[in-house]
């Protein structure tokens, strides 16, 4: 249906709306959505709850939002607080805020510079960490870049190129400064990549082609198959090459 005959969603100060098939939704203040949402837009600078699944080309997140649901979008930036019940399918993500995701996470282009936690794997064509993130099960992307500024965990990542270094950028604002309390540092199970650079990580076993373990880690095993470089500051309890 063309945007130009929907309706639209509004909400200034405390509504609650049924969802179908809408062009844009606003919500400045307290909004519920009781059923599925297909809109353009979706922009939240207050608290919203969707109580279904979403499927939106753009949403954005100022204040509070919580999907009970699945969510399908073009483009997702979270600034506030979200929160997704299902999976999270999107061309392209960026979290600047905080992110829990109970389902699993697909996209083209993933940037964290928040805190984001997912439930279940993570795939994207490129994964961009600058911020504080979990993943219980597999990081998997073509390229990943991760700059450490706190806490980082997956249970296994894999990547054609893996690049982990601790952050030494200043001037972060006071919002990404408070998830970044604690050690700098990333942990996994298995990481297991072509190209793979480490910096501050604790690993049971890195596997890849050309491997260089750098300053402040700790690894249990390391196979390569072409290359391998290990910094004087790092502990590896064993390597081979295969």
């Amino acid at each position: 249906m063309d945007n130009q005959q929907r309706s639209s969603i509004n909400i200034n100060g405390a509504g609650t709306a049924t969802g179908g098939s809408v062009d844009e939704v606003k919500i400045n203040g307290s909004g519920t959505i009781t059923s599925d949402l297909d809109c353009a837009s979706f922009f939240c600078n207050g608290t919203s709850d969707v109580r279904g699944n979403v499927k939106a080309e753009r949403i954005k997140v100022n204040g509070t939002a919580s999907f009970q649901g699945n969510v399908n979008a073009g483009k997702v930036k979270v600034y506030g607080t979200c929160d997704i019940e299902g999976n999270l399918t999107s061309g392209e993500v960026l979290v600047s805020g905080s992110c829990g995701i109970k389902g699993t996470v697909s996209g083209e282009s993933i940037e964290i510079q928040g805190s984001v936690s997912i439930a279940h794997d993570c795939e994207a064509e490129s994964f961009r960490g600058l911020g504080s993130f979990s993943v219980d099960g597999l990081l998997n992307a073509g390229t990943i870049d991760i700059e450490l500024y706190g806490k980082a965990r997956a249970k296994e990542i894999g990547g054609e190129k893996i690049t982990v270094k601790q952050g030494r950028r200043f001037g972060i604002g006071k919002l990404i400064r408070s998830f970044f309390a604690g050690a700098h540092e990333l942990h996994a199970g298995t990481i297991e990549g072509d190209e793979i650079y480490l910096e501050y990580t604790r690993a049971k076993v890195v596997r890849g082609k050309n491997v260089v373990i750098g300053e402040g880690c700790e690894i249990d095993e390391v196979e390569y198959t072409s290359d391998l470089k290990i910094s004087q500051d790092a502990k590896v309890r064993g390597h081979k090459k295969i």
